[in-house]
Parts: structure tokens; C-alpha cells; sequence
């Protein structure tokens, strides 16, 4: 080995160790491990599967979407919708009401845009205007 890796190896050996005859060497080594393992375990403790923030909220959301979507909405819920639709859709030319009709049917924009002959930045720019009416009247 030549002297300029052997003295490299002895000053990574004398930082990663500090001289064991020293106590103020022992009280580093040993400071340093308690670091070490504390910082580790409190990695392992915020990963955790049961600690993770978002598995949890994904649970949560997909519990409900699924509670929601199982049961068939009740006469007055129906009454509320149509009436909210009938606000959304007061004052609007015939297309932005084909356009809402077939959105709810499940149509994406490029469908609902071959279906009504309409370029689909018509249908995207006709959603975006159903959309603020809708926030704005709830």
C-alpha cells in the first residue's frame, strides 16, 4: 500500500472511530450509534403500512364512494338534483345541455365531441362553464 492510501484509510478508520482509549472517543462512537438506531426506527415507524398517511385516506375515500355508489338515490335526493341542473343550465344555448347529458351518461370528451360534431375543445370549454355555474350555485 503507499503512504498516501494508508494514511487515507487511517484518517476514514480515526473519523468513522474515534480512539478507543479515549473516553471523550467512546462517549462519540457511542452518541453516534444511539443516532443512528434512533433515526432508523423512527424511519421504520413513519413507513409503516399502518402509519402510512396515504393508505389511509385512499380507505377512507374508497369506503365511501363505494357506500355511496351501492344505493340508488331517493326520490327527494332526485327532486334536489334535477332542480340544481335546472339552475346550472338556466340561460344556456341547447348544446351545453347535451353536452351535461351525455357527461353524466359516462361519454368522455372526445365521444361527446363526435357525437354532437363539436371540436373537443368546444365540449371541454362548455364543461368548464357548467362546472363554475355548478360551484357557484352551491
Amino acid at each position: 500500500m503507499s503512504t498516501m492510501s494508508s494514511s487515507r484509510c487511517f484518517a476514514l478508520s480515526s473519523c468513522a472511530r474515534p480512539a478507543a482509549n479515549s473516553s471523550r472517543g467512546q462517549l462519540w462512537q457511542l452518541l453516534v450509534q444511539i443516532t443512528i438506531r434512533k433515526a432508523r426506527t423512527q424511519g421504520r415507524r413513519h413507513t409503516a403500512g399502518v402509519r402510512d398517511v396515504a393508505a389511509e385516506q385512499r380507505e377512507a375515500t374508497e369506503d365511501l364512494l363505494a357506500a355511496v355508489m351501492d344505493r340508488e338515490p331517493g326520490p327527494e335526493e332526485a327532486a334536489i338534483l334535477m332542480d340544481q341542473i335546472a339552475a346550472v343550465l338556466k340561460g344556456l344555448p341547447e348544446g351545453y345541455c347535451r353536452v351535461l347529458e351525455l357527461r353524466l351518461q359516462g361519454r368522455s370528451a372526445a365521444e361527446i365531441a363526435a357525437r354532437l360534431g363539436m371540436v373537443r375543445q368546444t365540449v371541454y370549454r362548455h364543461m368548464t362553464v357548467l362546472k363554475q355555474r355548478m360551484q357557484k350555485n352551491l
